[in-house]
């Protein structure tokens, strides 16, 4: 009796059918958490393109020479609401999706309002204008099978996606320019030949200042 007990204990330590099933079944949990990482993955890359060129956009609705420097922060913030909100792009952004598309951050060079003020290194640095867009990835906050988190802290991954294009002047800033360093007595001074513009002595009823973008 004894020796047949030892046989079945013996039989059941030799027995290895088991085994596969949970290689198959971790296999199985691997691959497709592999297989979730690269479609989330990939799915933000593609967003942040997309993401790139509503920072262009709206950084060019910025940068066209308007009546005033609030009018052009006006049309870029008008450009981002249309984009995000009333275009198949806005429903990749929708609340309490995968993605966030924060509002932008607008700077026009005003009161040497930049970019470059961001940064450690400021000498002989040139001044980066335009907008800047907060790009947020939830999709990339998740739980891994065997693994843990994405992330340590549950914060989701962040961007910074910038469009930089150099402000053209506005309306007022060139009238502003014109009057208060008398650019039309600048040129006259240029050449004497010049003189036969200023009839009037530095009165010329038919001078008029007229801006062409570049005052």
């Amino acid at each position: 009796m004894d020796q047949v007990i030892k046989n079945q204990k013996q039989n059941r330590l030799n027995n290895n059918a088991g085994f596969l099933s949970a290689d198959f079944l971790f296999s199985i949990v691997i691959g497709i958490t592999v297989s979730m990482m690269l479609f989330a993955l990939c799915f933000t890359f593609s967003t942040i393109e997309i993401s790139q060129y509503v920072a262009f956009s709206v950084s060019r609705a910025h940068m066209a020479g308007h009546d005033d420097p609030d009018k052009q922060t006006l049309m870029a913030n008008n450009k981002y609401e249309y984009l995000t909100k009333k275009t198949m792009i806005g429903l990749l952004f929708r609340p309490n999706s995968w993605f966030e598309l924060r509002k932008p951050d607008i700077r026009s060079g005003l009161d040497n309002r930049t970019f470059g003020a961001d940064y450690e290194y400021k000498d002989d640095r040139v001044p980066q204008t335009g907008v800047r867009l907060d790009f947020v990835a939830k999709i990339l906050n998740f739980n891994v099978a065997f693994l843990g988190k994405s992330s340590e802290d549950d914060k989701p991954f962040t961007a910074r996606v910038t469009g930089l294009l150099f402000r053209e002047p506005s309306s007022k800033e060139c009238r502003e320019q014109m009057k208060n360093i008398n650019r039309y007595s600048a040129i006259l001074n240029l050449d004497r030949r010049f003189g036969v513009l200023d009839s009037s002595r530095g009165n010329n009823p038919a001078y008029f200042p007229l801006e062409d973008n570049g005052c």
